[in-house]
């Protein structure tokens, strides 16, 4: 068994500073050019989770935006398109909300 086994890709390696290190990854793990310590940042492969466990979110999404997407699917699934319509309009208000809060502010062009 494979150190990244439950890893589905190596996104980045930073040595201690923060700065960006070139590396390999393979079955066999990660490698960089010299020895030290690395932060590893990596995606892991999904996996069905238990009913008790704790869900992890990624960014951009909360446990009642996941709510409603799941709750509009379940509907969609089982032929219940109304209840899927109210389900849908409360997660694109939940999405639209996140998108509001994300948005960057541009400066200013100026004119030389």
């Amino acid at each position: 068994m494979s150190a990244l086994d439950n890893v589905s890709c190596v996104k980045g390696v930073t040595d201690m500073h923060g700065g960006t290190v070139a590396f390999t990854a393979d079955s066999r793990g990660i490698k960089v050019s010299h020895d030290g310590r690395y932060t590893v940042a990596y995606a892991r492969l999904p996996y069905d989770a238990e009913i008790d466990e704790q869900v992890i979110f990624g960014s951009g999404i909360d446990a009642d935006t996941a709510a409603y997407l799941t709750a509009r699917y379940y509907c969609i699934i089982t032929g219940r398109t109304d209840e899927a319509a109210v389900w849908d309009q409360l997660y694109n208000n939940a999405a639209e909300s996140k998108r509001i809060c994300r948005r960057a502010a541009i400066p200013r062009r100026k004119f030389i």
